[in-house]
């Protein structure tokens, strides 16, 4: 028994489309979104400032003889200093800043949603 070969061709032409057609409409989801890349791209070009970015209290660590904070990305203890700041006092929910204005209160930050 012999099966015609253009319509098997057909019928696995139509599959593969079909495959190409969903792989399509699956989105990266590692990808940012298209606004955040509108929004990065004006920045670049100069048609758009971007907002100061505050420094960030991402976790406070404090132990019987040591406190250290994560501000950043950047683990600083007291006395050191971030970016001109000076870590004056680690507190459980903050982080007392010296500035050149005076003592500033970096709060712990929240996780969104929270």
């Amino acid at each position: 028994m012999s099966i015609p070969i253009r319509p098997v061709l057909f019928l696995m032409s139509m599959a593969l489309s079909q495959t190409t057609a969903s792989a399509e409409a699956l989105r990266d989801p590692t990808r940012p979104q298209t606004g955040v890349l509108h929004a990065q791209g004006a920045a670049k070009s100069g048609l758009a400032k971007p907002a100061p970015s505050l420094p960030q209290l991402q976790l406070v660590l404090i132990g019987p003889s040591r406190r250290y904070a994560v501000i950043d990305g950047q683990l600083l203890k007291t006395g050191e200093f971030f970016n001109g700041l000076q870590i004056a006092e680690i507190l459980p929910q903050a982080v007392i800043l010296r500035t050149v204005k005076g003592l500033r209160t970096l709060p712990l930050a929240t996780l969104p949603g929270k």
